[in-house]
């Protein structure tokens, strides 16, 4: 499988300590695992280009992360006690 070659060989490359090679390594395992991303993600069915509620959508409903939008008043320990 290329992922498994470009991460033998990245782990040889860092063991030379050569900024270059390593860099090069680097390239060739993101393009051999984009590959594979590309098809996995296709077959999830698309993603947010299928309708479904993109990260961060303030449209998107459903989750709720416990938050309240509140307002509030601040009262200084003087206020307190002297009420």
């Amino acid at each position: 499988m290329k992922i498994e070659s470009a991460v033998a060989g990245l782990k040889d490359a860092i063991k030379s300590d050569s900024k270059s090679t390593i860099e090069a390594k680097i390239r060739a395992l993101s393009e051999a695992s984009a590959g594979m991303a590309q098809r996995l993600y296709a077959q999830q069915g698309g993603g947010p280009q299928q309708g479904g509620p993109q990260p961060g959508d303030a449209s998107s409903g459903g989750k709720d992360d416990n938050v309240v939008d509140a307002e509030f008043e601040e009262v200084k320990d003087d206020e307190k006690k002297s009420a």
